[in-house]
């Protein structure tokens, strides 16, 4: 879905939800996301977006002949996260803290 911030909206970003967790909010309604590897749980991120950072002129980016310059040092050309890691990661720092 387009992004409900006015700004983000008129420059074309789209905002994608997901819930992460074993059970969707509210029900007893499994949501798939009960294991790592799972497509539609992975959060693939391209690594020039990481690096997009066009200057800001009174509120807005200036993307007019702007290219995004990605260090050497990086390799790949996605980032993907795994929100059943992440969602593994909450529940281990949760069991830790109740102890």
């Amino acid at each position: 879905m387009l992004s409900s911030n006015t700004t983000l909206a008129r420059n074309g970003i789209y905002v994608k939800e997901w819930e992460c967790g074993t059970i969707h909010h509210n029900t007893d309604t499994p949501t798939g996301c009960n294991a790592p590897n799972n497509d539609q749980f992975q959060v693939t991120i391209p690594v020039r977006d990481v690096f997009w950072d066009p200057p800001i002129l009174g509120g807005v980016p200036n993307v007019e002949d702007y290219t995004a310059v990605v260090p050497d040092t990086v390799v790949g050309e996605n980032f993907v996260i795994d929100l059943y890691d992440i969602q593994q990661e909450a529940l281990d720092v949760n069991d830790v803290s109740n102890e």
